[in-house]
């Protein structure tokens, strides 16, 4: 059975073109497999794409959503290992895409087939491949790889050496209240009312207070760390 379509407009990509010729292969399976009166056993797919047989194979990257839907229809009725790959010159689906005279159609390989399929054996190439992506980091259809990087610290106390930065009392009071204002703030549930943004200049009296116990326990968590670990133990 033979099947070709037309490009849609505006055109796509040809990797998009050959993706779409992998779905339009997987359902023209499912139709012959429900007409015929007899058990298939096994399958085999074959694409001159390698970009395409590198999304199919693939389980590392994310795809756009165009091209992750059709991986996920050829996925649902096939595997990957059933994809293999076939050199341009010996694919007969180009003979639908390419001019070719009516008289010499007979004599193609539109009708019999690649002369591989008619041997006992396959190719190793054609046979347990694994197919990578092509070049994934410049593949439009690829989501890039994103790097986040997370900053941690063995030290769970504020630390009292860093009051030594400031130069009073009243400054050191004033800049702890706006830590306490701030990370207060990211408890309310309205993401505007959230972050330094929200901050006013003039601290209130009750952050101020708030700001002298931290410091304080700071101090003494620093100066009488013993204590403090003995009343834990």
């Amino acid at each position: 059975m033979g099947k070709s379509k037309l490009a849609p407009r505006p055109a796509h990509t040809v990797p998009r073109l050959e993706l779409c010729a992998a779905v339009l292969a997987v359902e023209m399976f499912k139709l012959i497999r429900d007409e015929l009166d007899m058990e298939v056993d096994n399958v085999k797919f074959f694409t001159d794409s390698r970009i395409v047989l590198g999304y199919i194979h693939n389980t590392s990257r994310r795809f756009y959503m165009y091209v992750a839907n059709r991986v996920t229809r050829i996925r649902a009725s096939t595997h990957p290992n059933q994809w293999h790959h076939v050199p341009t010159e010996q694919n007969p689906a180009d003979r639908a895409t390419r001019f070719i005279p009516a008289a010499k159609l007979q004599d193609s390989d539109w009708f019999s087939g690649p002369t591989f399929l008619y041997s006992d054996k396959i190719t190793e190439s054609q046979e347990g491949s694994l197919f990578r992506l092509i070049e994934p980091d410049s593949d439009k259809e690829v989501h890039p790889d994103v790097t986040v990087l997370v900053n941690a610290t063995s030290e769970f106390q504020l630390g009292s050496q860093r009051f030594e930065r400031y130069s009073s009392w009243t400054t050191l009071c004033r800049a702890i209240a706006r830590l306490i204002h701030v990370a207060a703030s990211f408890k309310q549930k309205r993401s505007d009312q959230r972050g330094w943004k929200r901050f006013t200049e003039t601290p209130s009296i009750e952050e101020l207070e708030q700001a002298k116990l931290v410091i304080i326990q700071a101090v003494q968590q620093d100066t009488m760390k013993e204590t403090f670990k003995n009343k834990v133990d």
